[in-house]
């Protein structure tokens, strides 16, 4: 297989053909596609050009610097990477990969802060802390940034609709400051008195 320089790639749209030689057809159909008669994605894709770049001619460039914070971190650029589900269709270290890259490229984190990070949210839940701050505020304030997302898409025009309600769960996961595993693991060890019983009729569809 002929290597190609990714740092050449300057248009997202030259990643796919990339990811199509080299995914399983119907993995790459299920990530590049989009549901039914594919209207969001059409009108996803032709939302991009109109947002303009403003131009600046003739300016000094040598000291520009795209860095900004995101969510009290510093950031090297202004880019977030949005909730998506089976990384793995694309890449077999899947969603951990992803952030992985997120990391290096986007958040100024150091690598065992990083691990530190991922040990003390697997122990502590939304109790723990990253950069100074407890992950539970730092959760309550991407899913208010998603809800604003979601409400303005809501009303973009006749035919939108206001999708905000589904983040109506988590809103109340939240509230609770604890995780659903917290949740489970404290009945487990209370009222459930580790019985498998109760633990399988509360997970049951």
């Amino acid at each position: 297989m002929v290597e190609t320089d990714l740092d050449a790639l300057i248009a997202l749209a030259a990643f796919e053909p990339l990811a199509r030689a080299v995914m399983d057809p119907a993995a790459f159909d299920y990530v590049a596609g989009g549901a039914w008669d594919e209207v969001s994605l059409g009108e996803n894709e032709a939302a991009w050009p109109r947002r303009r770049l403003w131009p600046r001619v003739l300016v000094d460039v040598g000291s520009v610097d795209p860095s900004t914070t995101l969510l009290g971190r510093p950031v090297a650029m202004p880019v977030a990477i949005a909730p998506m589900a089976a990384h793995g269709l694309a890449h077999p270290d899947a969603e951990l990969a992803t952030a992985r890259a997120a990391a290096v490229n986007i958040v100024d984190a150091v690598q065992a802060e990083r691990e530190a990070a991922s040990e003390a949210v697997a122990r502590q839940g939304l109790a723990a802390r990253y950069a100074g701050r407890p992950v539970l505020d730092l959760a309550r304030e991407l899913v208010e940034i998603a809800r604003g997302g979601l409400e303005r898409i809501g009303h973009a025009g006749p035919m939108a609709h206001d999708e905000s309600a589904f983040l109506d769960p988590i809103f109340a996961q939240l509230a609770l400051g604890k995780s659903p595993g917290q949740v489970v693991l404290e009945c487990w060890e209370g009222e459930w008195e580790r019985s498998f019983e109760r633990l399988i009729e509360y997970a049951r569809y």
